[in-house]
């Protein structure tokens, strides 16, 4: 990632790693966060792909990243497809470069 001259770069790199692997939890994977049901709870979407533009998006929202330079998800830079019927996110080592 490019960081913005006025913020730490360690800390900007974290709080991408951070971000990421937040998203890729499978105890949050699916969550509709727009939309609950009667009793206020949160409902559940099957998606069964890491969409790559998602985590552009996700990691351009961190503060203090002026763009993304390079993206590598499972070591190409494509959507992930994920196994199963209702698929979960198993995320691996996750790491974020300054460019």
């Amino acid at each position: 990632v490019d960081i913005l001259t006025s913020y730490d770069s360690a800390s900007v790199l974290t709080n991408v790693e951070t971000a990421i692997s937040d998203f890729l939890d499978s105890s949050n994977w699916g969550i509709d966060l727009s939309s609950t049901d009667g009793a206020g709870l949160q409902s559940w979407v099957s998606n069964g792909y890491v969409y790559y533009n998602n985590v552009i998006s996700l990691i351009t929202g961190v503060s203090g990243v002026k763009h993304v330079t390079a993206l590598s998800l499972n070591g190409d830079s494509a959507d992930i497809t994920l196994a199963g019927t209702a698929c979960l996110t198993t995320p691996g080592t996750i790491t974020a470069t300054a460019a």
